[in-house]
């Protein structure tokens, strides 16, 4: 069973899910976005130090062109985009917060 699109007002992703390729970012934020409300939010924090990492790079490129795409084609407006120091101890995070302006599809 699947949650039917539009169910939340915030969906957030929080932590090392998105690296080491866990998970796939495309695939993550397709999901965030289907199930988050049109004027809802998508909120992500992730560990930079880890995505500078030489086996991290695909998911690192991928983040950045995805996070991109859509500013591009106005899907969603970001009001943060930050870097957080002593995420984990030494390593460096990035908080990257956005509201969806309307429904939209990655490719």
């Amino acid at each position: 069973t699947s949650l039917p699109s539009g169910s939340f007002h915030v969906c957030h992703c929080v932590g090392s899910l998105m690296t080491m390729q866990w998970l796939n970012p495309l695939v993550l934020l397709q999901e965030m976005l289907r199930l988050v409300e049109v004027a809802g939010f998508l909120v992500l924090l992730w560990n930079t130090t880890e995505l500078k990492e030489p086996q991290c790079q695909e998911v690192a490129i991928t983040l950045e062109k995805i996070l991109d795409d859509l500013q591009m084609e106005e899907g969603c407006k970001v009001l943060q985009h930050k870097s957080v120091p002593n995420y984990l101890g030494a390593c460096e995070g990035t908080l990257w917060i956005a509201q969806k302006l309307r429904p939209i599809k990655l490719c």
